[in-house]
């Protein structure tokens, strides 16, 4: 199974989010982030700060580690519920919660218990930033959240401790708020008359949880398609299958002829993950990615595709290093791909701890 690119037969203009707000909570002042973006603090008089009638304090936190100082050095802490409030328009939004879980002032970052509401929709329910952060085994991570706002409808993001006593405190370290393209996740396609019917509804919210780029490296969400941030990790770690085959073609030039160009960055469609040339082997064997999950959601799996006339085989298995995308990014012809692409989507109700996706 490959995963690949996606068009328009007229060129589009590239998509320009009407929202685009990144907030250092906690900072005294606006900085920059290691990429390059720029984050508002929310200490300064900011018009993103949180509610003036909300009982809260800025931190520095108590060690640096590994995580980049913007945003993740400064938290919003605070024992008592706390509110952000965001005029934004009409229409869906990416939201975007940064933590790492670590020690601010005198508040234990073991004691951090918390949810996190807007709306009707619940985004966090006695969380733990420090739980989540040890069962991934890093310092910081992103909680990311698909959410469709009415006309005339404040974004509010309410923090509420999960004791009403000092006991347990809520905190954030960043906020990001950017809109999505309307078509983004309820694209019409030859599997799908009108698109997934549940996106768009505003009784239903998303949480990523994978975004997968098969077979490349991870894309930081600064080079992300359309300017929506998004981050596109490598798949190795969640392969199955004991025997596929990387391949690449990273001169290709990708053709966007079926979805627009936001839908995914090129570098999505110039590399695939296959079983390898020999049929015989492909009719008796699978590809398959494991996915952990939480049983008891609904999930979309979008795949995406792209007919490649030219890829290179690579290596069974072996990541997509620099020294290899030098040795396959210099081809002076610079081919067009064949891009009949289809957009699928697959709805299902897991029923256990583990998604498999397969051929």
């Amino acid at each position: 199974m490959t995963f690949l690119p996606l068009a328009f037969a007229v060129e589009q203009p590239p998509y320009v989010p009407i929202e685009n707000i990144t907030l250092n909570c906690g900072a005294s002042s606006d900085s920059n982030g290691p990429d390059g973006r720029f984050w508002a603090g929310d200490d300064n008089g900011s018009k993103f700060g949180p509610n003036i009638e909300s009982s809260s304090l800025s931190y520095k936190a108590d060690r640096r580690g590994t995580v980049d100082t913007v945003p993740y050095m400064t938290a919003r802490v605070s024992s008592s519920e706390f509110t952000y409030r965001f005029n934004v328009t009409q229409g869906k939004k990416f939201v975007r919660l940064y933590f790492h879980p670590a020690s601010y002032g005198n508040f234990d970052q073991a004691k951090a218990y918390f949810s996190v509401k807007t709306g009707s929709f619940t985004l966090l329910r006695n969380f733990s930033a420090l739980l989540v952060a040890q069962s991934l085994g890093v310092e910081s991570f992103v909680r990311e959240y698909c959410l469709d706002i009415e006309e005339n409808q404040v974004l509010d993001l309410i923090f509420t401790p999960s004791a009403s006593n000092d006991t347990y405190y809520a905190f954030i370290n960043g906020i990001e708020i950017v809109s999505m393209p309307p078509q983004l996740y309820n694209l019409s396609s030859p599997t799908v008359e009108t698109g997934l019917r549940f996106i768009g509804q505003r009784s239903t919210a998303l949480e990523t949880v994978y975004r997968l780029n098969v077979g490349g490296r991870t894309i930081l969400p600064v080079n992300d398609s359309g300017m929506l941030f998004r981050q596109w990790s490598e798949d190795f770690s969640y392969v199955l299958t004991d025997h596929s085959y990387v391949s690449a073609n990273l001169s290709v030039l990708i053709k966007y002829s079926k979805i627009p160009s936001y839908t995914a960055p090129e570098e999505v469609y110039r590399t695939a993950r296959s079983m390898g040339p020999n049929h015989t082997y492909n009719k008796l064997h699978n590809l398959t990615w494991g996915l952990p999950v939480d049983s008891g959601f609904t999930y979309m799996v979008r795949l995406h595709f792209c007919e490649m006339h030219d890829f290179t085989d690579i290596i069974p298995g072996k990541r997509l290093s620099q020294e290899s995308e030098d040795d396959y990014g210099d081809d002076d012809e610079n081919p067009v791909s064949d891009s009949t692409i289809d957009d699928y989507h697959v709805l299902f109700t897991s029923g256990s701890g583990s998604m498999n996706i397969g051929r």
